[in-house]
C-alpha cells in the first residue's frame, strides 16, 4: 500500500504534480488547477515549466564547467594525458596495422603519386576494388578499433574518477580496471550505435533524443559498477528533464573545441615543429571532451544520487511482481510463437510440394516448344516461374524465361543479368535477353546496351527486336546504328525491329536502307515502310519494281497489290504514264491481274511509246481491261504501225475486245 511521505500511518490518495511524492489528503491542497503539497504551495513553484527551469540551473553553466576542467587537470594532468595519450596511441597503431596488412600500403603511395591526376576514376575504381577484397579484414579491424575505443574511453573515465576524488589508484591498476571493463563496454558500445542509427531511420529527431537519453550508460557502467539494463536505466534516468540544458552546454563546448581546432591547424602550418604541436594539441582536445562528459555526468549524480537501501528493497518487490506477470506473458507468447511457426512452416511447405508437383507435372507434358509455352500461358506466379528457371527440360526453362518477361515486373532485372552472364547455350542467352529487355530501363541496365553490341548476331537479333516491341527510345539511336551491321540477318531484323517503334524518326534510316546491297534488307525496308505509313509511301514501292533484285520486285508487286485502293490510284496511274520502263510494264501487269478498268486511258497512251516492250504489256493489259470504246483507237494504229510484231499484237487485240463473251481474254503475246 502507498502511504503519505508525511503520515507513514495514513494511506495516500494523491502526489504532488510539483515534486511527484506521494501525500494523504490533508497534506494537499489546489494550486492553480494542480493538487500540490504544502511545501511546494509554500515555495509558490508552478507544476512543468518551473520544475524544467529549476532543473536547467541546477546544472552548472558552460562557463563553470569549463573552468573546472582545467582545475580538474591541474590536479593529475600527466596521469590524464598519459593514459589518454597511451589509448589513443593504441587506436592509431591498429588503423595503421589493418591498413598495412591489407596491402593499403601500395596504395597509399598510388593515391600520392596520382592524386593531382585528373583522370582519377581508375584509382577511385582501384579503391573500391581493394575494400572489397579486404571487407572481412577490415571488419575484424574495425571491431578491434571498437574494442580499443571502449578501452580508451573506459581508462580516461576511471583515470579522471581517481584524480578527482583524490583515490591515487596506481596507473597499471586504471590499465586493468579499463581492461576488464572493454568487453562490456563494447556490446553497450554496439547497442548504443544501433539505438541512434534507428532514431536516424525514424526520421533523424529520435536520433538525437536517444544520443542524449543513454549517453551516460558508459560512465555507469564503469563508475557505478551497474548492470548492462541498468547502465541504460540510470543513464535516462540522470538525463530525464535535462535535455535541453545537456543540449546547450554541449552547443558550447563544441564552438570553442571549434575554434581550439582552428588555432591548432594554423600552428599545423609551422615547418617542423608545426604539425608536431597541432597533433598534439588535437589529442589534448580530446582530452577536454572526456573531462568535460565526466563533469556533466558528476552534477548530474550530485542532482540524482543512486537509490538508497529501502527504494532497493520497493524496487525489488516491484520487479518480483513484474517478473510473475512477464513468465506468464512469456509463455503465453511462446504459445503463440510455436502456433505461428508451426503454421507458417506448414503454409511453406505446403506451397513449395504444391509447386514441386505442378512443375513436375509441367514437365511431363512439354515435350517440345509450343507445348512448354501452352504449359506457361496463364501462370503468373513469379515463385514457381523462377523454380521453372532450374529445370533440366530446357523447353521449361526457356518458356518460364519467355514468361517471366512477359509479365515484366523490375525486380527481375538483376536475375536475368545474372542468368546472362552464367548462361552458355546461344539460343538460351537469346531468350535471356529478350525477357531482360522486356523488364529492364536500357538506360539503366548497361548489359541491355551490350547485348546490342554481342558478338554473336542471334543476341543482338533478340534484343533490338525486344527493344523495338518495347519501343525504348532511349535504344532507338544504337538500334538504327545496327542498320551498318556486318551481318545481313542482322540487318534484316533491325528493319522489323525498327517498324515496331512506329515513330517518325525511323522513317530516314529506312529509306537509307533502301539502297543497302542486300535485296532481303531492301525488302525488309521497304515492307517496313509500308507498314508504318501505308499509302504514304507509295512512291517508294513503285520505285522498288525497278529494282534489279526479283525478291525486292516480287515484294513491291505484293505491296501495290495490298495499298492499291482510291488513295493510291492516282500515283499508280501517273507511274503507268510517266514512269520508268520497269516501272510502266509491272504496274500494268498489276492492274491486269486487278481487273482495274479505271487505268485504261493511263495504258492507252503506252501504245504511243517508242519501246517496244511496253507497247507489247500495254496490248497485253487491254486484252484484260479494255472495252469496244477503244477499238477505232486500235484500227488507227494498225494502219500507222510498221512494226510487224506489234501489228499482229494490235489486231489479235482487236479481236478479243469485239468477243462479247470473253470478258479477260486470251494472252496476247
Amino acid at each position: 500500500m502507498v502511504v503519505c511521505k508525511n503520515h507513514p500511518d495514513r494511506p495516500a490518495e494523491k502526489y504532488c504534480a510539483i515534486c511527484g511524492a506521494d501525500f494523504c489528503k490533508e497534506c494537499l491542497v489546489h494550486f492553480e488547477n494542480e493538487l500540490v503539497c504544502i511545501g511546494c504551495s509554500r515555495d509558490k513553484k508552478n507544476p512543468g515549466w518551473t520544475k524544467y527551469s529549476r532543473e536547467w540551473n541546477n546544472l552548472p553553466k558552460f562557463k563553470i564547467l569549463y573552468n573546472a576542467m582545467f582545475k580538474l587537470l591541474e590536479k593529475g594532468f600527466w596521469t590524464l594525458f598519459g593514459v589518454y595519450a597511451l589509448g589513443s596511441a593504441v587506436q592509431v597503431a591498429i588503423i595503421l596495422g589493418v591498413f598495412f596488412i591489407t596491402g593499403g600500403g601500395a596504395l597509399l603511395q598510388k593515391i600520392i603519386t596520382e592524386g593531382n591526376n585528373p583522370n582519377q576514376q581508375q584509382l577511385v575504381n582501384e579503391i573500391i576494388q581493394f575494400f572489397k577484397n579486404s571487407s572481412s579484414i577490415l571488419l575484424t579491424g574495425g571491431f578491434i578499433y571498437l574494442v580499443s575505443f571502449c578501452w580508451t574511453f573506459a581508462i580516461t573515465l576511471l583515470a579522471l574518477d581517481s584524480v578527482d576524488k583524490e583515490k591515487k589508484v596506481p596507473f597499471t591498476k586504471i590499465l586493468l580496471q579499463g581492461a576488464i571493463k572493454t568487453l562490456p563496454m563494447s556490446v553497450v558500445c554496439i547497442v548504443y550505435i544501433l539505438i541512434v542509427a534507428a532514431g536516424l531511420v525514424l526520421l533523424i529527431i529520435p536520433a538525437f533524443i536517444f544520443a542524449v537519453w543513454f549517453m551516460f550508460v558508459f560512465s555507469g557502467m564503469v563508475l557505478e559498477d551497474t548492470g548492462f539494463l541498468e547502465a541504460f536505466k540510470r543513464s535516462k534516468k540522470l538525463t530525464t528533464g535535462f535535455f535541453w540544458s545537456i543540449n546547450s552546454r554541449y552547443c558550447w563546448f563544441f564552438f570553442v573545441a571549434w575554434l581550439w581546432m582552428i588555432v591548432l591547424r594554423l600552428v599545423g602550418l609551422i615547418p617542423i615543429i608545426g604539425p608536431i604541436i597541432s597533433q598534439t594539441g588535437n589529442m589534448f582536445v580530446g582530452l577536454l571532451g572526456m573531462v568535460f562528459y565526466y563533469l556533466v555526468y558528476q552534477n548530474l549524480c550530485e542532482i540524482n544520487p543512486p537509490k538508497t537501501a529501502e527504494e532497493e528493497s520497493a524496487e525489488t518487490a516491484n520487479k518480483i511482481e513484474i517478473g510473475v506477470f512477464t513468465k506468464t506473458m512469456l509463455k503465453g507468447g511462446i504459445v503463440v510463437l510455436i502456433a505461428a511457426v508451426v503454421t507458417t512452416s506448414g503454409y511453406f511447405g505446403f506451397t513449395h510440394f504444391s509447386s514441386y508437383f505442378k512443375l513436375s507435372g509441367i514437365s511431363s507434358q512439354s515435350k517440345d516448344m509450343p507445348s512448354a509455352t501452352e504449359q506457361f500461358f496463364r501462370i503468373y506466379d513469379i515463385n514457381l516461374l523462377k523454380r521453372a528457371l532450374n529445370s533440366k527440360n530446357i523447353f521449361v526453362k526457356k518458356a518460364a524465361i519467355e514468361r517471366l518477361g512477359e509479365i515484366g515486373d523490375s525486380k527481375l532485372t538483376r536475375l536475368f543479368v545474372k542468368m546472362f552472364d552464367e548462361e552458355t547455350d546461344i539460343q538460351m542467352k537469346a531468350s535471356i535477353v529478350t525477357a531482360l529487355c522486356r523488364v529492364g530501363d536500357s538506360a539503366n541496365v548497361p548489359k541491355i546496351r551490350e547485348a546490342l553490341k554481342h558478338s554473336d548476331p542471334v543476341i543482338r537479333i533478340s534484343a533490338a527486336l525486344a527493344l523495338g516491341e518495347k519501343s525504348d527510345l532511349a535504344s532507338l539511336e544504337y538500334i538504327i546504328q545496327m542498320l551498318n551491321d556486318k551481318d545481313e540477318s542482322v540487318r534484316v531484323n533491325v528493319c522489323e525491329a525498327l517498324r515496331k517503334f512506329n515513330n517518325s524518326t525511323v522513317v530516314a534510316p529506312l529509306r537509307e536502307a533502301l539502297k543497302d546491297p542486300s535485296p532481303k534488307v531492301r525488302v525488309a525496308a521497304l515492307s517496313s515502310l509500308c507498314k508504318i505509313g501505308g499509302v504514304k509511301f507509295i512512291g517508294l514501292v513503285t520505285g522498288a519494281l525497278a529494282d534489279p533484285a526479283p525478291e525486292v520486285k516480287d515484294t513491291a508487286r505484293k505491296l501495290v497489290n495490298s495499298l492499291m485502293c482510291e488513295l493510291t490510284m492516282d500515283r499508280i496511274l501517273y507511274d503507268i504514264r510517266m514512269g520508268e520502263k520497269p516501272v510502266k510494264i509491272e504496274l500494268m501487269r498489276i492492274v491486269a491481274e486487278a481487273q482495274e478498268k479505271t487505268a485504261m486511258n493511263a495504258v492507252m497512251i503506252n501504245l504511243y511509246d517508242k519501246d517496244i516492250d511496253v507497247k507489247l504489256s500495254a496490248i497485253e493489259t487491254l486484252a484484260k481491261i479494255g472495252n469496244k470504246k477503244i477499238v477505232p483507237a486500235i484500227k488507227s494504229m494498225q494502219k500507222r504501225e510498221k512494226n510487224k510484231k506489234i501489228k499482229e499484237a494490235l489486231i489479235k487485240l482487236e479481236s478479243v475486245i469485239q468477243k462479247p463473251a470473253s470478258k479477260t481474254g486470251p494472252k496476247v503475246k
